[in-house]
């Protein structure tokens, strides 16, 4: 009783101050998406169609009322700025209100996310990968993605806030935070060439493999994380960085710190990077990173790290 009282004081009080002047939207969608006529109110899937492209102003609010998918089998093109995000989250504050995720789905060539806020999403019901990927799931669709925040989304399969199948991927300057999932808490590739660059994986969590990041066990595509960062993720099982499942991926310049779960804190072919209990390779120390503050989630570091890594390299010398 003291539960459904919560939740119907936490719904009552988002009506109140909820947007009078909303766009409702659900079925086929294109055309342009501006600020004048935002929020944009989810009320049944949406589907971007085959060779129709969607344009999302910078500053629009996209708010899913309901477990609802953004389906994209044409061009999705949600570019915002770094003053004017563009938001994609759930209506109110409940777990019913959690939505479905963007599904890139066999999609065009122009898709395209940048300076988006991606949360709150669930891909929570098995079958056909609908349990892959709670905030973007990607198939044999090649979107690029970058200065994003992927936040508190799950997937009850894989990928808590990123799931990729059959895809080539540039991700850059994103950050992909307290997601969760079974495989993958952050983000889970598969079949994938992935270039991830500038990012950062914090406090995500897997109940099985890959903290932060998981690699599915079939496909050799080369991956490559330079100047990531992979903090206070955690695994029970393996990985509580990174899992890499003897794929080929390579870390260059990365920081592996404060993660948790058995084995190793990341794998692969790692080079001049700053890993927690040490890690064979060229360049590698085991050094405390010194973040800015740590308890308020902010991982900029107080020594630059390249500054840092070259001073323990000449000490050695």
């Amino acid at each position: 009783m003291k539960k459904l009282l919560t939740t119907s004081l936490l719904v009552l009080l988002a009506a109140l101050f909820y947007p009078v002047h909303a766009t409702n939207v659900s079925g086929n969608v294109s055309g342009i998406w501006t600020l004048a006529n935002s929020p944009y109110d989810v009320t049944g899937d949406v589907t971007v169609p085959s060779g129709q492209t969607l344009e999302i102003r910078p500053g629009v609010q996209v708010l899913f009322t309901g477990h609802y998918k953004f389906n994209v089998f044409g061009n999705l093109q949600a570019i915002g700025t770094e003053q004017d995000s563009i938001v994609f989250t759930r209506a109110f504050p409940t777990e019913e209100s959690k939505w479905w995720g963007i599904r890139f789905l066999n999609a065009g060539s122009a898709n395209r996310l940048q300076y988006c806020v991606i949360e709150f999403g669930n891909a929570s019901i098995s079958g056909n990968e609908d349990d892959h990927g709670g905030g973007v799931y990607c198939i044999n669709t090649s979107p690029v993605i970058s200065h994003c925040n992927f936040r508190h989304n799950s997937a009850s399969w894989a990928g808590g806030g990123l799931c990729a199948h059959s895809c080539t991927l540039q991700i850059d300057s994103c950050v992909l935070a307290l997601n969760s999932s079974f495989y993958g808490g952050g983000a889970l590739f598969w079949d994938c060439s992935v270039l991830v660059t500038g990012c950062v994986f914090a406090n995500n969590n897997s109940t099985s493999h890959g903290g932060a990041v998981a690699f599915a066990p079939t496909g050799q595509l080369p991956s490559i994380f330079t100047r990531c960062t992979f903090v206070n993720n955690a695994s029970p099982t393996l990985g509580g960085g990174i899992y890499c499942n003897d794929r080929n991926v390579s870390t260059n310049s990365c920081i592996v710190w404060a993660n948790s779960g058995p084995g190793y804190q990341a794998c692969g072919n790692i080079t001049y990077s700053d890993i927690q209990g040490g890690y064979s390779g060229t360049g590698n120390i085991n050094a405390d990173p010194m973040f800015v503050d740590t308890a308020n989630g902010d991982f900029h570091l107080l020594v630059p790290f390249l500054e840092r890594l070259s001073r323990k390299l000449v000490s050695v010398v």
